[in-house]
């Protein structure tokens, strides 16, 4: 996969990354940005499945099916990404504990402001986290901003969207 898919402000530096594991990827943006460590990206054997969610609602339809993903953890790898735009940690965190979701593997951390200015934030800094994990599938629930972002990037690399 491209090292830097979508061009634009984020850049992502691999580390020490020989075959398809170990280092970390740094997923740059100027004004903030995400990383992605070593025991994320890509160094199971099972197939990554990201789930990416952003607001509460979407949580809340998202947590079954990771809890589902992770019963078959020895073929599937479920990965929680967040898009940051619900940047309270502690209300974050209170939900996932209370959906039983696994803490979000990947922080986009987009925050917010129009709709335009996160929706193209989300695009730029998911493509980096894509080519990091090399997915089977994304998932995406709801038809909201971070959904809308989420489900056009993979087209490109012709990763199933679900």
């Amino acid at each position: 996969p491209s090292a830097a898919r979508g061009g634009g402000r984020g850049v992502v530096r691999r580390v020490a990354r020989p075959g398809r594991g170990g280092g970390d990827v740094d997923v740059g943006g100027g004004d903030g940005g995400c990383k992605v460590g070593e025991d994320d990206a890509r160094t199971a054997s099972a197939a990554a499945i990201l789930g990416v969610v952003g607001a509460r609602p979407e949580y809340r339809q998202m947590a079954p099916i990771m809890r589902a993903l992770e019963k078959h953890g020895d073929v599937l790898r479920a990965v929680l990404v967040h898009t940051g735009q619900h940047y309270d940690d502690a209300m974050n965190d209170s939900f996932f504990s209370a959906l039983g979701m696994p803490r979000p593997a990947v922080n986009l951390e987009v925050g917010s402001a129009s709709h335009a200015v996160p929706t193209a934030e989300i695009m730029k800094r998911f493509a980096p986290v894509l080519d990091a994990h090399d997915p089977a599938a994304v998932l995406v629930v709801r038809d909201v901003n971070p959904t809308h972002a989420a489900a056009f990037v993979p087209a490109q690399p012709d990763t199933p969207l679900a």
